[in-house]
């Protein structure tokens, strides 16, 4: 079974964390993709 951020107590410790987000890039910028906002529900969890 996996373990969900619910199981740890982060408070007080540094958390490494690795997006992979592989977005295409237009023009010189960075497209928009649904990984960034997957990314962010994590990261505000932490």
């Amino acid at each position: 079974m996996y373990k969900t951020l619910d199981s740890f107590n982060f408070r007080g410790k540094r958390v490494l964390v690795r997006i992979d987000i592989n977005s295409e890039v237009r023009n010189g910028k960075v497209s928009f993709s649904d990984r960034y906002s997957a990314s962010v529900k994590t990261i505000k969890e932490l």
